[in-house]
């Protein structure tokens, strides 16, 4: 389960730019609308889905790349060489 996902340096980031996929503490969520949008346990109000919207060209499509990086490092690792002027 993803509740933060924060990249920077990657693609048009160059400063770091957070996705929280939580609700901000203190907001009520029973008896709204929202309510069926979140799985909320004692400790986390996550959300089970969510929108990222925004002008053009400010980065929705990089923060999507990001996430598929981070997919690809979980699942296949990051292939260092062991001399980091090496070529992969």
């Amino acid at each position: 389960m993803l509740l933060y996902f924060s990249v920077g340096g990657f693609c048009s980031f160059k400063e770091v730019q957070d996705l929280f996929l939580t609700a901000y503490l203190g907001t009520r969520l029973k008896n709204t609308k929202y309510e069926k949008n979140f799985y909320i346990d004692k400790t986390n109000r996550v959300m089970k889905s969510a929108i990222i919207f925004g002008a053009n060209a400010s980065g929705k499509t990089n923060i999507i790349l990001g996430l598929e990086r981070l997919k690809d490092i979980i699942f296949n690792g990051i292939n260092l060489p062991k001399d980091f002027n090496e070529k992969i």
